[in-house]
């Protein structure tokens, strides 16, 4: 009598572990993300003429590194 009840649980289980959808979560960091404009925000270090040298190439290279992580995750 134990064994069919056994049986019974132990091919429930599989179905419910097999039936589970597999999710993606991500983080990219976008907090230090600067264009290259001088706006009304505090961003003056990161100006093209600044100490950090940020430019136009750099700003493309950030858009373009997260822009691949997203078609990685297939979500777009």
């Amino acid at each position: 009598m134990k064994r069919p009840l056994i049986l019974c649980v132990v091919i429930l289980l599989v179905f419910q572990v097999s039936s589970q959808n597999v999710e993606r979560i991500a983080f990219y960091n976008v907090e230090n993300l600067f264009d290259t404009i001088d706006g009304p925000n505090r961003d003056e270090e990161f100006l093209p003429g600044a100490k950090k040298q940020w430019n136009a190439e750099k700003y493309a290279e950030k858009i373009n590194h997260i822009n691949k992580i997203m078609c990685e995750l297939n979500n777009p």
